[in-house]
């Protein structure tokens, strides 16, 4: 889900400012990032701006959390070590 974003304004003529995707150039083959540009940069003068993709919000965990997420990573370390022991006497058992 993208978040809602706020088209700039045009610094020429405060009208806000399309999103023009990345892409490639039709005339010289080139690819280009994503920018603004004002639908009336013909008649206005405008400047593009870069486009500046918005974060995304990341809540950090509380640290209750990071604690639980440890004990399992712990946890699951221990139990595929008993997995490795337990392989190991398989393979010396079936060496013999």
């Amino acid at each position: 889900m993208t978040p809602e974003i706020t088209p700039p304004q045009c610094d020429a003529c405060t009208t806000p400012l399309k999103l023009i995707p990345a892409g490639t150039s039709k005339r010289t083959f080139k690819d280009y990032e994503a920018f603004w540009a004002c639908p009336n940069n013909r008649e206005c003068g405008g400047k593009t701006q870069k486009y500046v993709p918005p974060k995304p919000k990341i809540t950090p965990d509380s640290p209750q959390q990071v604690a639980d997420n440890i004990n399992k990573d712990v946890k699951t370390i221990n139990a595929l070590k008993i997995v490795r022991e337990n392989l190991d006497s398989v393979i010396k058992y079936l060496e013999k």
